[in-house]
């Protein structure tokens, strides 16, 4: 993505003549009324449908890092993070069955946390293990397309856009099949995600209204009287531009649907894994409950199982609604001490990849959620690791300030004892010794939606 200036800025001015010019051939199209009015309206405009949407956010965040952290040495102790976002939503329709999506996302970040991210690869340029402690970055690199750019970038700021979707779905009696950058979420999980391979949500992110989008080809089949098929394939490159197999994600799901049980059966070529899936929803009584199984052979040759099992329920009590879950996550390839994460260098790729997100065995999480009113929610979310007695609370409030701007603030907070993953544990060095621990944050978000 940095090049020299040249070619920057030749990129720059290639993806804004893309979007003015997409912008410029819509407003040339008359609305269908509008066309019907004319002497002789040309019929593809007539099956002509656009749908504009979007939305500007602005977020804050600040993370408080122990004193003997390598991010309290390489930056402030406390680092606060801002951004501006803007995302405009367009889709084009025409007649029924197919229709063009885009989103266009471009983002201001004034972050402390990026001047360390740069100090701390500086540091530990070549130790792979280490990144780790860094927070995967998504980038368009390894993307089948390179649809990111970005504007500005110097010591804590940085400006940047690109194109999230871009995407050409055709509806036919047969299925859908869509084409291009989209996102994709597979699985059961509520918290933990095993069964979705591509670009899960972390289990203490809360915004979860947009993924990610990846380059990808997509097509759901309905099957008679039993479910649908999915499939997927997405092509990525290696460091060096060139599409690679052992890079790539090839995929199919069966959801199959009975009186009793929804069932998922999943099989995959993923990165440098085959992966096979089960799933299983049901309902007792007033909850539902739900299992996802996944068996992963690499080709190192380890082997691992991984699950997700939770019970959710929603009910009234003191006139006011609550909702709760409870879940229970196995993680195969997880260590039992947090420092041999950083020898497992399979667990590592998945960490850095931001497939998998704790170092760890087995997880139990649960959500507790009020309505206070109609308007504003109470949540608080915790996890805890069940090998070393760690863990983390997470209180939010969401509050809906007018029908389209909503408001968000809330805390991670991480305990556990020394030596533990949550609680922080020690990682030697030659001549240094440093505490490997999460930061306690805080954190605001303020949306309007158009």
């Amino acid at each position: 993505m940095h090049k020299s200036l040249p070619h920057e800025g030749e990129k720059f001015f290639k993806y804004l003549l893309l979007i003015l010019t997409h912008v410029i051939v819509l407003s040339l199209f008359p609305s269908p009324s509008a066309a019907r009015e004319a002497t002789r309206p040309p019929r593809w405009v007539d099956a002509l449908h656009i749908e504009w949407g979007g939305h500007l956010r602005g977020t804050a965040q600040a993370a408080f890092w122990d004193a003997n952290t390598p991010q309290a040495a390489l930056g402030p102790r406390t680092a606060v993070d801002s951004v501006g976002e803007l995302r405009l939503m367009n889709r084009i329709f025409w007649g029924h069955d197919t229709y063009l999506q885009t989103h266009y996302l471009a983002r201001i970040e004034h972050m402390d946390s990026l001047r360390t991210r740069r100090r701390f690869q500086e540091l530990t340029a070549g130790l792979e293990e280490l990144d780790i402690l860094q927070p995967p970055v998504h980038s368009d690199h390894t993307q089948l397309l390179d649809l990111s750019h970005t504007l500005h970038q110097r010591g804590r700021t940085r400006i940047g856009h690109r194109l999230d979707r871009l995407n050409l779905t055709l509806n036919k009696s047969w299925g859908t099949l869509r084409l291009g950058r989209q996102a994709v979420s597979w699985g059961n999980g509520l918290i933990f995600h095993p069964l979705d391979l591509f670009n899960p949500f972390s289990p203490t992110e809360v915004l979860t209204d947009y993924k990610a989008g990846e380059d990808m080809a997509t097509a759901t089949v309905p099957l008679p009287r039993l479910g649908e098929l999915q499939l997927l394939t997405i092509p990525r490159r290696t460091e060096n531009g060139s599409v690679h197999w052992d890079r790539s994600s090839v995929a199919g799901k069966m959801n199959i649907l009975t009186d009793m049980l929804q069932v998922d059966l999943m099989a995959a070529h993923h990165f440098d894994a085959a992966i096979l899936g089960l799933g299983l929803t049901g309902n007792i009584g007033s909850a539902g409950w739900r299992t996802d199984i996944t068996w992963t052979e690499i080709d190192s040759g380890e082997k691992y199982f991984s699950a997700v099992a939770n019970l959710d329920r929603s009910w009234v009590w003191g006139q006011k609604n609550w909702y709760g879950l409870l879940e229970f996550y196995y993680h195969g390839l997880g260590e039992d001490e947090p420092e041999m994460a950083l020898e497992n260098s399979d667990l590592i790729q998945r960490l850095n990849r931001g497939e998998i997100f704790v170092l760890s065995t087995m997880y139990l999480s649960s959500a507790l959620e009020l309505e206070v009113s109609p308007l504003v929610r109470l949540n608080m979310t915790t996890i805890l690791n069940l090998n070393d007695a760690s863990g983390l609370m997470q209180p939010t409030v969401r509050w809906d300030l007018a029908p389209d701007l909503e408001f968000i603030a809330g805390a991670t907070v991480y305990g556990g004892s020394g030596g533990t993953e949550f609680g922080g544990f020690e990682l030697s060095t030659p001549g240094d010794a440093r505490t490997i621990a999460p930061s306690d944050s805080v954190f605001a978000w303020l949306t309007a939606y158009f």
